[in-house]
């Protein structure tokens, strides 16, 4: 679950289809609204999800570990993983992104009064799980790899 200022949502990674971002609202029957959904871009594929903020605004990463519209005996692996961030929609084309003001993706931007846009996407291969931690001041962000030849790989 993902506590916005302005809202809450559930962010929902998905293999077998686009991962998705919903309302979620704790008073209703059911508490997810799936008729207003967004895709999270060309996330196919997408093994973990995990929620961070920095400076009280949220961010998602996505662990992509492959492609699986392709065939099973060429699995494409080659598919980055991404950060994508939250913000408050000002216009068509903009949103407030804490104290920055970025483009949004229009296609990931039609839930009310919020936007949503890729921050950076991470060349990965087969990654099957992120996480995330904190340290001396530090944002660290680990993707786990599962091929044997391909190191996990970790960033500052």
């Amino acid at each position: 679950q993902l506590d916005l200022a302005f809202s809450k949502m559930l962010v929902l990674a998905n293999y077998l289809a686009p991962s998705v971002l919903m309302p979620w609202q704790a008073n209703s029957a059911p508490p997810v609204d799936t008729a207003q959904s967004v895709t999270l871009g060309t996330s196919w594929g997408a093994s973990a999800v995990k929620v961070f903020n920095v400076s009280g605004w949220p961010y998602i990463v996505l662990s992509v570990f492959a492609d699986p519209t392709t065939a099973n005996a060429t699995l494409n692996v080659k598919v980055p993983s991404r950060i994508v961030r939250i913000g408050r929609k000002l216009n068509d084309t903009h949103s407030a992104f804490g104290l920055h003001v970025g483009t949004h993706d229009s296609n990931m931007s039609t839930l009310p009064g919020m936007g949503v846009g890729v921050l950076q996407e991470f060349d990965t291969s087969g990654a099957h799980d992120v996480e995330i931690f904190r340290t001396h001041g530090r944002l660290y962000l680990i993707f786990a790899i599962n091929l044997p030849d391909q190191d996990s790989l970790l960033y500052v």
